[in-house]
């Protein structure tokens, strides 16, 4: 039977892990112990499903042209006035 904290310990610990095991970058026991929890915990085999799914989405994407260097500034810009528009909570 898994212990009901040590379930909760490595839900937290896969969530903040995922993209190394991703990538590739993890060690042996860190991905046994990754793999352990996947097989034990739907949520967590979920997320991983969909941050590969996302992943290859994005690899797949085509890029036109570059983003101009002002778009940070430009979106800030944007979020700050639809901010003031909107009333407050």
């Amino acid at each position: 039977m898994t212990n009901p904290i040590k379930k909760v310990r490595d839900h937290f610990w896969v969530r903040s892990h995922a993209s190394e095991y991703i990538d590739g970058e993890m060690s042996p026991d860190d991905c046994h112990r990754l793999e352990d929890h996947r097989s034990i915990c739907p949520k967590c085999k979920q997320l991983l499903q969909d941050l590969v799914k996302t992943i290859k989405q994005l690899a797949g994407m085509k890029v036109d042209q570059p983003a101009p260097d002002t778009l940070a500034d430009d979106v800030i810009e944007r979020l700050n006035a639809e901010g003031a528009k909107s009333p407050p909570p």
